[in-house]
């Protein structure tokens, strides 16, 4: 992953099935912390931020099934149902603008 995109995260949010002591090893060679979902204990370094992301993805996610009707698409074809998609991401950012007073 790191060659191929140039990413070195520092933080890895996981499911609970990865909590191995290899895979925690391993991710300790390569310099990342984990955070396991359920997981009692001490909260590692970046899960404050990444929770803070996950609730604006999520709003985003929210809006376009109830508001945008990406619930369930309504047309054939993955094409169809990208640019509905595109459309209503754009239709998404233009509410945000206009919330901020600049469009």
């Amino acid at each position: 992953m790191r060659k191929r995109h140039r990413i070195w995260p520092k933080t890895l949010g996981e499911d609970a099935g990865y909590r191995g002591p290899e895979h925690t090893k391993e991710l300790e060679k390569l310099g990342v912390a984990q955070h396991i979902a359920g997981h009692k204990g001490r909260k590692p370094r970046g899960w404050t931020a990444s929770q803070r992301c996950r609730k604006g993805i999520e709003k985003v996610i929210g809006w376009g099934k109830e508001v945008a009707g990406l619930k369930r698409t309504k047309f054939i074809g993955r094409w169809k149902t990208k640019l509905y998609l595109l459309a209503s991401g754009a239709a998404y950012n233009l509410l945000r603008l206009s919330n901020l007073g600049v469009a």
